[in-house]
């Protein structure tokens, strides 16, 4: 039985898929399927995505600057490094 997908929808999945053999796996789970919404470039999910990517680089450098008062817990580290990363650009 052969589901009957939109072609968006069947790009996002084909996407998905090529992005989580990329990276080495054998599922497809949500971090491919939001590289494959990403990647296909277009709907609402794309939208929403671009607004919420707008939103985390206004808030970027405050976040960054409230992490810096945070005690150091596992995966601070790595925030920091993406905020940092992302208020240079």
């Amino acid at each position: 039985m052969e589901a009957k997908f939109s072609q968006r929808v069947k790009d996002v999945l084909s996407f998905s898929r090529e992005e989580a053999v990329r990276l080495g796996n054998d599922y497809i789970g949500v971090e491919h399927l939001i590289l494959g919404i990403i990647r296909e470039g277009e709907g609402l999910l794309y939208a929403c995505l671009d607004i919420l990517m707008l939103i985390l680089l206004t808030f970027a450098r405050p976040l960054k600057m409230q992490l810096q008062t945070i005690p150091n817990v596992i995966g601070r580290r790595k925030i920091f490094r993406w905020l940092s990363k992302q208020s240079e650009r």
